[in-house]
């Protein structure tokens, strides 16, 4: 459980608060997720509710993922579902590549987006991998999302209805 106040601003007078739950549970091969996050009227976008599921199934080298998340937003302008399925392939214990698609439906109309990334992975060793990705996503006419917005430091925004693509390296270590 998660609880966030104000997002980073000076808010003394906003309804900005944030909670997320989360609930995993791993079962041999199989591991499941879900999650809910409300965010109040103040945030960043407005006042919504999220509910998420994810499942992964581990065959040896190979592993399978699916995802789903729906958000409905109190203005209902952002209102969106995603669905995604994914993939890793361990080619040995130091290598892995991976792939996903996701597919967001959006409102309002013409607000949909398909992303597709693919990757490399190399562990360098137990705690430290470097990787490099590629990722590619497909805009509606009223869509401008881009792969590098989340968890990165650009700020530089997508194009309505076009297409952006990013390259990403980088170096994880796990602690």
């Amino acid at each position: 459980m998660a609880y966030s106040l104000h997002e980073g601003r000076d808010s003394r007078d906003l309804d900005d608060d944030a909670i997320s739950l989360s609930l995993t549970y791993s079962a041999g091969p199989i591991s499941l997720a879900a999650a809910y996050e409300k965010f109040d009227d103040d945030a960043s976008r407005g006042g919504r509710d999220a509910f998420r599921f994810a499942l992964s199934y581990r065959l040896e080298s190979l592993t399978l993922v699916g995802f789903f998340q729906t958000a409905d937003h109190n203005n209902d302008a952002f209102d969106s579902d995603v669905f995604g399925i994914g993939a890793s392939y361990a080619i040995d214990e130091k290598n892995t590549i991976k792939a996903h698609y996701f597919r967001r439906s959006a409102d309002p109309t013409d607000s949909d987006s398909d992303m597709f990334a693919i990757g490399y992975e190399y562990r360098i060793a137990r705690p430290v991998r470097i990787f490099i990705n590629y990722a590619r996503v497909a805009n509606d006419d009223n869509a401008n999302l881009t792969p590098w917005n989340q968890a990165r430091t650009t700020d530089r925004p997508g194009s309505f209805g076009n297409t952006a693509s990013a390259f990403s390296l980088g170096l994880r270590y796990d602690f």
